[in-house]
């Protein structure tokens, strides 16, 4: 959270988000930097400090200075990062660690992404599925015919042999091969 709070466009700004110590800038900073810059140029986001008054101004002025004080100025959202840094080839490990969140909730932001029609690799999906590959295939051939919208229909079918953990994984994948042909 804090860091799409803080917005960080330099090292040395990356380094003051809290949580970030050296290893973590070191580690994550170039990444994440080059995402946040990304966003900002896509979305025409400037960094916006306090107003600065040279003149007293109007009473009408003034309450609308304080108005814009307390306005949070447009930020990345945090999907979005995750997503940019996935594709840059952070693990869910990582970016659960990075966001402090547990990885269902990256897996969730995956999930999303694809659903909306938007392609992404999945090299670090499979890496991290635990199921052998007759196992996907396996899966695979469920969510062909049970489809892949609800997971316990599947699990039962396989008899439990294969963990939500890795049936949530393998959706994703599933989803990605069956998107239309101009997404990917």
């Amino acid at each position: 959270m804090l860091m799409t709070e803080q917005v960080p466009q330099n090292m040395h700004e990356f380094g003051k988000v809290g949580g970030v110590g050296e290893a973590k800038k070191q580690q994550y900073g170039k990444h994440f930097l080059a995402v946040i810059s990304k966003y900002c140029k896509e979305n025409s986001f400037v960094k916006s400090a306090a107003p600065q008054l040279s003149v007293r101004p109007s009473k009408q002025a003034a309450a609308k200075a304080a108005d814009n004080l307390h306005k949070k100025p447009a930020k990345p959202a945090r999907q979005d990062i995750v997503i940019e840094l996935y594709n840059k080839g952070l693990s869910l490990g990582q970016l659960a660690h990075h966001f402090e969140v547990k990885e269902p909730t990256i897996v969730k932001y995956l999930l999303a992404h694809v659903e909306a029609g938007n392609p992404l690799n999945t090299r670090l999906l499979l890496d991290a599925v635990k199921a052998s590959p007759e196992n996907r295939v396996k899966v695979f051939e469920c969510f062909k015919s049970e489809s892949c919208e609800r997971l316990t229909p599947v699990f039962e079918k396989l008899n439990g042999t294969i963990s939500y953990e890795d049936l949530h994984l393998l959706r994703i994948v599933y989803l990605i091969k069956n998107l239309p042909k101009s997404a990917k």
